[in-house]
C-alpha cells in the first residue's frame, strides 16, 4: 500500500556542480509509493487504501451522465495481479461496438501538499489492439462531467502495440493542490485507451510522490535566569527533516501580547540566533536589551535549507525583573556665567543604580519662586537637555531666554531607563544681570548672535513675533561669516514685543547642530546679545546598525584649532580629535573595541575656556550578527558572474580561498553554504 525511502541527493548534486549544471533546489528528497498491495473489494476506496473502477464508455472525457455505460470494480485476485508488476493482469470487459474503456483510478497521498516537489502516475498494461494511450488527471472539487474543464491531459499519449505490457509514466511537476485535496488526501486520474471495442489489460499501477519534510516545531521551550533586562530561552533542536538531521535557521520572537500564526510577523524578530545544532541538542539563547518590569511572551520557528519552515512553537511568557534602584538625587548643582539672559548650570552626573552605571533623562526645571517638590511640576521646564553621561562625569548646561535683572531658581531632577526618578537636586539661586535702558524715548529693539561655527557654514535664525505683521518694520540685518567661522548677526529697528529667536549652524555637508532658542521681552529690555557663542560639531554615523566586525565611522565639523570629544557614553567610551584645516574631523573605531550593545553616539568640542554642550545622541547598535556576503565579486549584485566564482572556489584546494565562501560562517564548506548562495541568486 505505502512504501517510504530516503533518497540522498548529495552526489548527485555535486556531480551537477562539475558539469556546470545549476540546480535550483538541492534537497534531501524523501519518496513515498502507493499501489494496490494490501488492497480487497472490502477496504478499496477507503483512505488509505486506493480504488480501481473501469468504465465502458461512448466518449471520454466525459460531459454528461449518459457517457459512461457500464462501471466496475476489481475482485480481490484482480487487486492482486495489479498490486505487483508481473505478467498476471486485470482485464476489463468487453467494451461493445464504438465504445471505449477508460480505467479510474483513486489514491489517497498522506504528504502535506505543501511539501510536494513532484508527483509521478506509471501504469503499466496495454490493450487489444494497437492503441494510444493516456492519462487524464482530475481536477479536485470539479464533477467528473465537465469535460476538458474537469479533466487534464498529463503528458503526452503513448501507443502501446497490442497484448504487449508497457509502462506509460508521466509525472506532475506542480499545481499539486489543483489535483490533490489538502483535507481528504483524495487524488484521482484516468488511463484511456483510443482504439474502441478493445479491451483494456492493467498488469501495475503505481504512483511515487516526492517531498521534503519540514522540521518538527519545538515544543519544548522555556525561560530561564530571569533579569532585569534580560531572558534565557532554552529547547531541543528538531531536525532538517521532522527530527532527523540538523536544520538550517532558527526565527526568535518576542512580543508584550500572545504570540499566534496571526501576528507572528509583527512580534520583534531576534538578531544572532544561534545555528542549529542536529536533532535532540539542547539549545539556549539569551534574549537582551528588554525592558524591566515586563511581561514578554516568547516563539520559535525551525527552517531547513529550502527554506521549509516548521509550525510554530509552543509559547511561554516571563516577566523581567523590577529595577528597585532609583538614580541618586544629584547635590552639586551650581552656577556659573550668569548674563542678562543666561546662567550656566553645572553638577556631576548620577548613575541609573544610585552612582553607578549611565542614567537615561535629565530634567532641568527654572521658576522666580523657590522649588520644591510642591511646585515641580509647574516649573518651566528646559529643552534640549543634554543625554546624562556615566556617573562622575562633569555636566553643564546653559539656560538661555532669560529675563535681566530677575532672580531665578533651578533644580534638577534625573530619571533611569525604568522611569524611577531621583530626588529633587539641591536648589541654586542667581539673578541676571540689568540692561541699563537709554532716556529720552524708546529705543528700537535689537538682536545680536556672535560666535564661532565652522569654516564656509551657514547660520540659520528664526524669529516669530506677536505682533500684527502689518504694524512690524522690515529689520536691517547683518550677517557675517568669515573664512575661519566666525560669525556676527544683528538685527536692528525690531518693534517692541515678545519675541521667540532660535539659531543653529548647518556645515558645508548640509548636517545641522541643534538650536539655541531665546525668549526676550523688547518692552522691558531693548536689546538681545548672545557672545562666544560656540555650536557643537555637527555629527554623521555611516551606519547606525553594525556588527562586531565593522568599524564606527563618524564625521562632520567643527570650529577650527578646537579638541573634539566622541562620546558613546554607555560605559564612559570617549575618543578624541582635532579637525582639519577646513574643520572637517573624522572617528574609525572597530566596534570589537566596544562589544555588543546599544550605545548613544554625541560630540562636543572646547575652544580655549569656551566648551559647546553635546550634539543630540544618536542610538547606535552593535551585534554579533554577521551578515551572509554572496557577492563575490562586490559589483552590487549577486548574478552568473557570482555563480561561476562560487564554483571555482568550491573547487579551489586553497583554503584561505574556499573560506570566503563559508556563506554562514561554521567553518566548513558544505551544501548549506550551497543553499544560502542559491536563494541569493538573480537570473
Amino acid at each position: 500500500m505505502l512504501n517510504f525511502k530516503i533518497k540522498n541527493f548529495l552526489y548527485f548534486c555535486l556531480f551537477l556542480i562539475l558539469i556546470g549544471v545549476y540546480p535550483h533546489n538541492i534537497l534531501a528528497i524523501e519518496t513515498a509509493t502507493y499501489n494496490f498491495t494490501g488492497v480487497t473489494i472490502s477496504n478499496d476506496g477507503v483512505s488509505p487504501y486506493p480504488i480501481a473502477t473501469e468504465h465502458d464508455s461512448d466518449v471520454f472525457p466525459w460531459t454528461i451522465a449518459s457517457d459512461k455505460n457500464s462501471s466496475l470494480n476489481p475482485n480481490n485476485n484482480e487487486y492482486i495481479n495489479i498490486s505487483t508488476d508481473n505478467t498476471l493482469e486485470w482485464v476489463s470487459i468487453d467494451p461493445g461496438s464504438d465504445d471505449f474503456m477508460a480505467t479510474d483510478f483513486v489514491f489517497y497521498i498522506q504528504q502535506v501538499v505543501a511539501d510536494i516537489s513532484n508527483v509521478q502516475v506509471r501504469w503499466n498494461g496495454n490493450s487489444e489492439a494497437d492503441s494510444n494511450h493516456s492519462i487524464w488527471l482530475r481536477r479536485d472539487g470539479l464533477s467528473e462531467f465537465g469535460g476538458t474543464n474537469t479533466w487534464f491531459q498529463l503528458g503526452s499519449s503513448l501507443l502501446i502495440s497490442a497484448n504487449t505490457d508497457t509502462d506509460l509514466i508521466r509525472s506532475l511537476t506542480s499545481s499539486f493542490s489543483t489535483y490533490i485535496n489538502n483535507s481528504t488526501d483524495r487524488f484521482e486520474f484516468v488511463v484511456f485507451g483510443d482504439n474502441p471495442s478493445r479491451r483494456m489489460r492493467t498488469n501495475y499501477v503505481e504512483v511515487e510522490v516526492e517531498y521534503d519534510t519540514p522540521p518538527n516545531f519545538v515544543s519544548d521551550l522555556s525561560t530561564s535566569n530571569l533579569a532585569l533586562n534580560s531572558i534565557d530561552l532554552n529547547w531541543t533542536a528538531s531536525g532538517d527533516d521532522s527530527n532527523i538531521g540538523t536544520a538550517t535557521t532558527y526565527d526568535i520572537r518576542y512580543s508584550t501580547s500572545v504570540i499566534n500564526d496571526v501576528n507572528w510577523a509583527s512580534a520583534t524578530q531576534v538578531s544572532g540566533e544561534p545555528t542549529p545544532s542536529v536533532a535532540g541538542t539542547s539549545e539556549s539563547m539569551t534574549i537582551s536589551s528588554l525592558s524591566s518590569d515586563t511581561n514578554y511572551y516568547f516563539g520559535i520557528k525551525t527552517s531547513d535549507e529550502v527554506p521549509n519552515e516548521s509550525a510554530l512553537s509552543n509559547i511561554v511568557n516571563a516577566t523581567t525583573h523590577a529595577d528597585s534602584i532609583f538614580p541618586s538625587t544629584i547635590s552639586d548643582l551650581s552656577l556659573s556665567n550668569i548674563t542678562s539672559s543666561s546662567v550656566d548650570l553645572n553638577w556631576t552626573a548620577s548613575g541609573d543604580d544610585n552612582n553607578t552605571g549611565t542614567a537615561s533623562v535629565y530634567d532641568i526645571r527654572y521658576s522666580t519662586s523657590v522649588i520644591n517638590d510642591g511646585n515641580w511640576a509647574s516649573a518651566t521646564q528646559v529643552l534640549g537637555e543634554p543625554t546624562p553621561s556615566v556617573a562622575g562625569t562633569s555636566e553643564s548646561m546653559t539656560i538661555s531666554g532669560l529675563s535681566s535683572n530677575i532672580t531665578y531658581y533651578f533644580g534638577i531632577k534625573v530619571r533611569d531607563d525604568s522611569s524611577n526618578e531621583s530626588g529633587l537636586s539641591n536648589i541654586v539661586t542667581g539673578t541676571t544681570r540689568t540692561i541699563a535702558t537709554p532716556t529720552g524715548g524708546v529705543s528700537p529693539a535689537r538682536i545680536v548672535f556672535s560666535g564661532k561655527a565652522y569654516p564656509k557654514s551657514e547660520i540659520k535664525v528664526l524669529m516669530k513675533n506677536n505682533i500684527d505683521p502689518l504694524y512690524t518694520n522690515e529689520p536691517e540685518t547683518t550677517h557675517r561669516i568669515d573664512e575661519d567661522g566666525d560669525f556676527f548677526i544683528e538685527y536692528v529697528g525690531l518693534l517692541s514685543g515678545n519675541y521667540f529667536v532660535s539659531i543653529n549652524a548647518i556645515d558645508v555637508e548640509g548636517n545641522e547642530t541643534g538650536t539655541m532658542s531665546f525668549n526676550v521681552d523688547f518692552f522691558t529690555e531693548p536689546s538681545l546679545i548672545v557672545e562666544n557663542i560656540l555650536f557643537s560639531p555637527t555629527m554623521k554615523l555611516e551606519k547606525e546598525i553594525l556588527t562586531t566586525e565593522d568599524n564606527i565611522i563618524v564625521s562632520g565639523y567643527a570650529s577650527l584649532n578646537s579638541d573634539i570629544e566622541f562620546s558613546l557614553d554607555n560605559n564612559g567610551n570617549k575618543f578624541n580629535t582635532k579637525p582639519d584645516e577646513t574643520g572637517y574631523y573624522s572617528f574609525n573605531i572597530p566596534a570589537s573595541d566596544l562589544g555588543e550593545g546599544t550605545y548613544f553616539a554625541k560630540v562636543k568640542q572646547t575652544l580655549l575656556d569656551n566648551s559647546s554642550s553635546y550634539s543630540y545622541p544618536i542610538t547606535l547598535k552593535i551585534s554579533s550578527l554577521t551578515l551572509n556576503k554572496p557577492d563575490l565579486n562586490d559589483d552590487t549584485i549577486v548574478d552568473i558572474v557570482d555563480w561561476s566564482i562560487f564554483l571555482f572556489r568550491w573547487g579551489e584546494k586553497s583554503n584561505p580561498l574556499r573560506n570566503t565562501i563559508d556563506l554562514n560562517y561554521d567553518g566548513i564548506i558544505d551544501i548549506k553554504d550551497f543553499s544560502i548562495f542559491l536563494k541569493s541568486i538573480k537570473i
